[in-house]
């Protein structure tokens, strides 16, 4: 599992950098690198490959490749999340998709979903045990965008105090 998480976030560090560099290319108004996001997305699409590849092998392996169909609310979450990681992945592939930054950047925040419902379900489905469940209350919630929040503030507050993108190009 550990090997999973590293290769999936490997994925997820890739689809977030893309979405970070065409976010704030058209928050700052500056021209888009396209060279660079299409290798993000290439780099994407690898990892994507590469991290399914492992996962269908893991459950192979394991004796469990009959219960992504076993219905209940973890299959479901699981083939979401799978469709969330192929369909981008496939798309990610093509240079004609690569080549549109809109298309790039939806790709990029489906991987960046599928993850995280990956994550849900280690989390919130796998952990809970049988009988249980757990839903974080509104206080996680708040806290969790308050840290998002805190986040692009620092990061706008950077680019537009420091020349970490050049101010001309920046403001």
């Amino acid at each position: 599992m550990n090997n999973l998480f590293f290769l999936s976030a490997i994925a997820a560090g890739l689809a977030m950098v893309s979405i970070e560099v065409i976010v704030s290319h058209r928050v700052f108004k500056m021209e888009e690198n396209r060279e660079i996001v299409a290798g993000l997305a290439r780099g994407t699409a690898i990892a994507l490959a590469i991290y399914l590849i492992v996962r269908f092998v893991d459950l192979a392996i394991k004796g469990n490749m009959g219960l992504i169909f076993a219905g209940g609310k973890e299959s479901i979450f699981f083939i979401v999340e799978i469709f969330l990681v192929v369909f981008p992945m496939m798309l990610l592939f093509l240079s004609t998709v690569q080549k549109s930054m809109d298309n790039v950047l939806a790709c990029q925040i489906m991987v960046v979903a599928g993850v995280i419902i990956n994550r849900f379900n280690v989390a919130f489905l796998t952990q809970s045990g049988p009988g249980m469940s757990y839903f974080p209350t509104w206080i996680e919630f708040a806290v969790t965008a308050g840290l998002i929040s805190l986040g692009i503030f620092l990061f706008r507050f950077a680019v537009v105090t420091w020349p970490i993108l050049t101010h001309a190009e920046a403001e």
